[in-house]
């Protein structure tokens, strides 16, 4: 269809049914849906020359083109059900986490009554030790725990609560840092630490979010592991 004759058409086919543009209401091209579509063909249909009139090929082609919007139309209606339908679904799922203990990245937790903290480290190659530095939030050394030789894959930490004096440090937040040592080389590592899951939240902009208190809000995709 020639679109370059949109307007035109449209108004003989307004004037050809006896209704009146009174407060027209024009559309841009993008606007256009499956029922312009059939207003113009109509309008065509019925402005065409009677001595040439359209062929069926190009009839055919116009016909595909009201299929395609049509059908792109009702694709994206679906995404976007099935994209929220998918959301509320993970949401529901995810309610069931509260209260229980995740592992996600992060180097921040928060001391409870002397509750142990358990964190775990991916170690790329065979270390000669792996040490764990548990910081105030000011940045003070409470207390240095030395894992030993680890070979590569995943290694489990965890603190009791008390600093070096093997006294129990105080409620708060405190800060992990992991190192590992090869030779005369040194490593910083990326924590992941346990924490209690306190509400769920699905933001405006998708995406379901978990309260875990001290270490903030993280989303459902980065949790590693449950309990």
């Amino acid at each position: 269809m020639d679109f370059s004759q949109v307007n035109s058409l449209v108004n003989k086919g307004s004037a050809a049914s006896g209704t009146a543009a009174v407060g027209d209401s024009r559309k841009t091209l993008s606007d256009l849906d499956q029922a312009d579509f059939m207003k113009l063909m109509l309008a065509q249909m019925q402005s065409q020359d009677p001595l040439k009139p359209t062929d069926n090929t190009a009839f055919l082609a116009q016909m595909a083109q009201l299929s395609s919007v049509a059908g792109i139309n009702d694709m994206k209606t679906s995404i976007s059900d099935l994209a929220n339908s998918m959301s509320s679904t993970q949401w529901l799922n995810a309610s069931g986490l509260i209260g229980k203990t995740v592992l996600v990245p992060g180097d921040t937790v928060g001391l409870n009554q002397g509750t142990p903290i358990n964190g775990q480290v991916d170690l790329e190659a065979s270390a000669q030790n792996v040490r764990v530095d548990i910081l105030t939030d000011k940045g003070a050394l409470v207390r240095q725990i030395n894992l030993g030789p680890q070979a590569a894959g995943s290694v489990n930490f965890q603190w009791d609560g008390k600093n070096n004096d093997n006294v129990a440090a105080p409620n708060g937040n405190y800060t992990i840092q992991v190192t590992a040592t090869r030779g005369s080389t040194s490593e910083a590592l990326a924590p992941a630490v346990q924490a209690t899951v306190q509400s769920v939240s699905l933001p405006a902009n998708g995406g379901t979010q978990l309260d875990l208190g001290p270490m903030g809000s993280v989303k459902l995709s980065d949790v590693k592991a449950v309990g």
